[in-house]
């Protein structure tokens, strides 16, 4: 929904699941309370809120979420169109506090299997370990996809700090 004037977003239904979780030294755990944005264009390749699109003010295909206990959130949308020079794509921030009260923050995208944009007509290939894989879903289709934050801590004595 383009929620600057309530209009209905043309395209095919999709949900998209995030498992956000934190890096810790031997395993990973979920990271309740992340702030997560996402945005994509829409089925014909359009971002909302651009210039050059013609889109200015309006908000559709964008939205955030906070994770709950287990690191989860769940995006309600449709699939992503692609543009000249991009494969199938969604964009994706996730914004939290660290144990060190530190704000941290992590940028990227998540690209679709070869598979699903070859249903798409799509050739473009991906970076490994940044892709989902779209399954029929009802309606639509789903995808899961984890994300994980490695926090900085001082280590040792010398209170030098080091990324793990």
């Amino acid at each position: 929904m383009d929620t600057s004037d309530g209009s209905k977003v043309a395209g095919t239904a999709f949900t998209l699941v995030l498992h956000i979780l934190q890096v810790g030294e031997r395993a990973c755990t979920p990271l309740p309370g992340a702030t997560v944005d996402i945005w994509h264009c829409d089925a014909a390749g359009i971002y909302s809120d651009i210039a050059a699109e013609g889109t200015t003010g309006k908000n559709f295909l964008r939205g955030y979420q906070v994770t709950n206990r287990g690191g989860i959130v769940k995006f309600t949308t449709v699939l992503p169109g692609w543009y000249q020079g991009r494969t199938v794509h969604t964009h994706v921030k996730v914004q939290t506090t660290g144990t060190d009260g530190n704000p941290y923050e992590f940028t990227s995208q998540i690209y679709f299997t070869e598979e699903f944009k070859a249903a798409y007509r799509r050739v473009h290939r991906n970076a490994d370990g940044l892709t989902a894989a779209p399954s029929p879903g009802n309606p639509g289709a789903r995808a899961s996809f984890s994300c994980a934050r490695r926090e900085r801590r001082t280590c040792g004595s010398s209170g030098r700090r080091r990324r793990r």
